[in-house]
């Protein structure tokens, strides 16, 4: 038993070894420069969408290898800071993923699935909205009469 177990564990190093020492298709440097041409990408794509744009920050960008050298997904969340046509600031987060494909006959990398959402948007100058009482002193406020729909009998 004592040999089976030394077996296994000498096994087990040689294949961590091999895996740690073999060449990487895609490495670090590759990933690393990715993430900063979808960033790039993302960044020109928004300043084009929105020419009131302030800001933008990327708080979260990985890629994840689907199929190595054909296939990656980047994961990102981010947010613009925008102006609204009232003067008032908009910071507006978005967070999801997109989905790369390798083109064959150019070796280049276009956009195959785009999923990215906005769960957030937040004033920074909040404005006060009123009700304003046009009813005159003693009488009661009228209450607007209420639409005819598909559920009425009449």
């Amino acid at each position: 038993m004592k040999y089976i177990s030394l077996a296994i564990v000498l096994v087990f190093m040689a294949w961590t070894w091999s895996t740690a020492n073999s060449t990487r298709e895609y490495g670090i440097r590759e990933s690393r420069e990715m993430e900063t041409d979808i960033e790039a990408a993302i960044t020109a794509f928004v300043a084009k969408q929105r020419p009131t744009l302030k800001d933008i920050r990327f708080h979260q960008l990985y890629t994840e290898i689907l199929r190595p050298d054909e296939e990656i997904r980047a994961h990102l969340r981010y947010t613009v800071i925008d102006s609204t046509a009232g003067g008032d600031t908009v910071e507006q987060s978005f967070q999801g993923t997109l989905t790369l494909k390798k083109s064959k006959e150019d070796q280049t990398w276009r956009s195959a699935a785009i999923d990215i959402q906005s769960p957030l948007v937040e004033f920074q100058n909040g404005a006060k909205i009123s009700v304003q009482d046009d009813t005159p002193a003693g009488e009661a406020p009228v209450a607007p009469s209420p639409a005819r729909g598909a559920r009425d009998s009449h």
